[in-house]
């Protein structure tokens, strides 16, 4: 409680060590409740590590190859990728998995939520790779097994050309987009 009687809210960041994200949503709402306005997933399973097992999943995309292995002991010693010679690498080629974890537990969310939760924070952010427009909370008390389709397609971002793989040949500069030069 505050100085006035008041209590604070709460705002969850990172994973939260559960089972899976039914069982991490309702410890989170008997702990914290309604001081907790946007109810997290937990970012349970392959998630609870940050970002490593979305870095980790390129290893299996068909554009990249593995230019520096690492064991993620620090940032220098991380995986790092390059775009295949001859292959392009676009955004509607890449899938983080933000859309897949939502709509396994939009639905949960939408059936524990208490009336203090006006948010959802596993809602894929807009213009990340793999985001799709995401419907609004239900109001509390409504279900459903899978979050509604979108009417309307999804906003037109600004289109960014894709990403060439560089031709390298010895130390001469090389083209890889009009007016712009590259030395090896």
């Amino acid at each position: 409680m505050t100085a006035r009687g008041m209590q604070r809210r709460a705002h969850l960041v990172g994973s939260f060590p559960a089972e899976d994200a039914r069982a991490a949503m309702h410890q989170l709402l008997e702990a914290v409740g309604d001081r907790l306005p946007v109810l997290p997933d937990g970012e349970t399973g392959e998630r609870h590590h940050w970002i490593i097992h979305i870095i980790e999943g390129l290893r299996r995309h068909p554009d990249l190859e593995v230019e520096q292995d690492g064991r993620w002991a620090d940032y220098d010693d991380r995986l790092v990728f390059k775009v295949r010679r001859g292959h392009v690498l676009t955004g509607e080629s890449l899938d983080f998995g933000h859309v897949t974890a939502f709509r396994a537990s939009y639905p949960i969310y939408q059936q524990v939520r208490g009336p203090a939760q006006t948010g959802f924070q596993g809602r894929p952010v807009a213009g990340s790779a793999d985001a799709r427009p995401t419907p609004p909370p239900a109001p509390c008390g409504a279900s459903a097994n899978s979050p509604p389709e979108p009417a309307n397609p999804p906003p037109q971002h600004a289109q960014h050309p894709p990403i060439p793989a560089r031709q390298r040949r010895g130390d001469r500069p090389v083209e890889d987009r009009p007016g712009t030069r590259h030395t090896r």
